[in-house]
């Protein structure tokens, strides 16, 4: 089963969002993606779901010149990264030697596969630092996988799926021992018999026991027996890697037309409750209503205690600098000491002052400088109407100038706490959702 988390789990692969940076730059028309991307990052202002980034976003992203667009795409609608294949199979090894001891797992839960917490607060800025893969000789790589596998094609001729699947298997032990034997050795060392203990782990059945290997050996040995006459392709290494290692920890997973055929065929989408589509056009279609549907009962990871609802009459817009950095130094020391979300959402209906920066002479806004949850524009509407759209039970319209002390947040919570329609200190009204 997928993992056990609020957010939905859902990973793009890199062809499909190539094809999102190709539309967004003009490059080629396509309404259905527009409107998948649209839907995923709703999903991801509503902390309703997360689409991680993986290792191989970033080996396959390498191999082509829209890399850097690809990786911004892809943080814009991720907030998590998924570990690279090496670290997850290394966990879901050392996994399997502390079920064998009886001991708690090593990895628990989401850790066992991701950075970090899912189900953690969406971040509003995210900094990056990619070193290029040029130096890894991926393309040759992957070619080389290709003729291995082609070369293979021809020696199963004959076999059974059951027979090719054995094979596969028998191969295990050796591979996890060489690379990760060294680490789970350690958790035998100081028992008695430890070295002996370990050898009987060896031999236990590690090809099913460690989810990755299982998924990899039977797609493996679908490729070569049962579609033995198909050509190779210089993915479909990469394409099978990255099914064994994610696919288990996802709602939602894209892959390419034939290897969605192959997981379908093997059941493993009905093994692990996960939902497959492919990058065609139908399937682009499908997963978009797939998504609302589901987004559309599900409910949001994290809830905001208040809503900060910003309205800035002109004595905030003087006042700028001193008065937004007071807000946002309360939200944030509230979410460190108390664990508790403020939103902020600010109202710039584009009459701030203006901020140029000296050498370069670009335009900065606010947003640029200030750590809001979201900005908006009024568009005419009436800002009681904008609070109750608000994501917290109640929001404070600030709408007028104040000197903030440290503590100015405990004054706007007790006056919710007790049931007041406004902020007595300062005079914002408060607006809960009816």
């Amino acid at each position: 089963m997928p993992l056990h988390t609020k957010k939905l789990i859902v990973y793009i692969d890199q062809n499909i969002i190539s094809n999102v940076v190709k539309v967004k730059a003009d490059r080629t028309r396509r309404p259905d993606l527009i409107a998948l991307f649209d839907v995923l990052h709703t999903g991801m202002m509503d902390e309703k779901l997360v689409c991680p980034r993986s290792w191989f976003h970033r080996e396959e992203g390498s191999l082509t010149p829209l890399d850097a667009d690809i990786q911004r795409y892809l943080r814009n609608i991720g907030q998590v990264d998924f570990l690279p294949p090496f670290q997850l199979e290394k966990n879901q090894f050392l996994n399997a030697a502390c079920a064998f001891l009886g001991i708690e797992p090593h990895s628990p839960n989401w850790n066992v596969c991701l950075s970090s917490d899912p189900d953690a607060r969406m971040r509003r800025f995210c900094l990056d630092a990619n070193m290029s893969m040029s130096i890894l000789s991926l393309r040759e790589g992957r070619r080389q996988h290709a003729d291995a596998l082609a070369r293979n094609r021809v020696l199963v001729q004959g076999r059974t799926y059951a027979e090719q699947l054995s094979i596969e298997r028998s191969a295990v032990p050796s591979y996890l021992h060489g690379l990760y034997g060294d680490a789970a050795k350690q958790m035998f060392l100081g028992r008695v018999r430890g070295v002996e203990e370990y050898g009987r782990f060896l031999g236990t059945d590690l090809a099913t026991s460690v989810v990755s290997m299982d998924i990899l050996g039977r797609l493996f040995a679908s490729l070569l027996v049962h579609h033995n006459h198909r050509p190779v392709q210089t993915g479909d290494a990469t394409d099978m890697k990255i099914l064994s290692n994610l696919l288990p920890y996802c709602h939602v997973i894209t892959t390419d037309k034939f290897m969605k055929e192959v997981v379908c065929a093997l059941k493993l989408d009905e093994r692990f409750g996960v939902t497959v589509f492919s990058g065609t056009a139908e399937d682009i279609v499908a997963l978009t209503r797939y998504l609302e549907d589901m987004l559309a009962t599900r409910p949001p990871a994290n809830v905001p205690q208040l809503t900060l609802l910003v309205a800035p009459d002109t004595l905030i817009k003087e006042h700028l600098w001193d008065f937004f950095r007071s807000l946002m130094r309360a939200a944030r020391r509230r979410s460190e000491e108390l664990d508790e979300w403020v939103e902020l959402v600010n109202i710039n209906d584009a009459d701030y002052p203006e901020y140029r920066h000296p050498q370069s002479g670009i335009l900065l806004t606010p947003s640029f400088f200030f750590e809001f949850d979201n900005e908006i524009r009024s568009k005419g509407r009436d800002v009681s109407d904008i609070a109750r759209e608000g994501r917290a039970e109640s929001t404070v319209i600030v709408d007028s100038y104040h000197e903030l002390p440290v503590g100015f947040l405990s004054d706007v919570f007790a006056a919710l706490s007790s049931g007041a329609t406004s902020v007595p200190k300062y005079g914002w009204r408060i607006v809960r959702r009816q």
